[in-house]
């Protein structure tokens, strides 16, 4: 079962990827896989929900890879390429923030049930990013600041991407990572000098 679903996902992220979102159906995907539409709408009742599982991979992959390298390099006590590397990661993927904005897009027309799965996604990321700010930049922020911080991060990056997306060259993930990584440093001073 998990090789199905594992091989729906691969054909669909290959046919967005060639064809766009709006000009991938079901039935694209079906016949990419070998498998029957029956089939598929097994694993997945709608395009949305393929489409969502794909973006959940993506960012998995994002965060796992992002925790890995904050833990074996020197970005550990360096918040500027924290933030850069995760910038990087981010933007880089195209295909990632493009399908992300288009289920955002059909969660604010009125698709209830991307909403509900987006609004969950979103405090799970918000839990990331907390995480990740306690263990590397302040084990000490108060829960409403770490709650507003996590939110301002994810703001950032959603903001970020939908201006990559349009126009590449808008985003220098360096000089955003150099200013956001200031603000983050002065947080892990005042633990610093809290602690003394």
């Amino acid at each position: 079962m998990e090789n199905n679903r594992a091989k729906i996902l691969q054909a669909a992220a290959r046919l967005i990827t060639q064809k766009g979102i709006p000009n991938t159906s079901i039935s694209d995907i079906a016949r990419e896989t070998g498998l029957s539409k029956g089939t598929l709408y097994y694993y997945y009742k709608s395009k949305d929900d393929l489409i969502y599982d794909l973006v959940d991979q993506h960012f998995q992959k994002i965060i796992e890879a992002l925790i890995e390298n904050f833990q074996a390099g020197n970005t550990l006590r360096d918040p500027v390429g924290m933030f850069r590397t995760a910038l990087e990661m981010v933007l880089g993927d195209d295909e990632l923030g493009r399908n992300t904005f288009y289920l955002t897009h059909e969660a604010v027309r009125g698709n209830q049930e991307v909403r509900e799965k987006f609004v969950q996604k979103y405090n799970e990321w918000r839990e990331t990013i907390a995480g990740i700010v306690t263990r590397f930049v302040n084990p000490d922020l108060p829960p409403g600041d770490l709650k507003t911080l996590s939110s301002l991060i994810l703001a950032i990056i959603d903001g970020l991407t939908i201006q990559a997306l349009l126009e590449k060259s808008a985003v220098n993930p360096a000089a955003v990572a150099d200013m956001f990584g200031r603000f983050l440093s002065s947080l892990a001073r005042e633990k610093h000098e809290k602690c003394r």
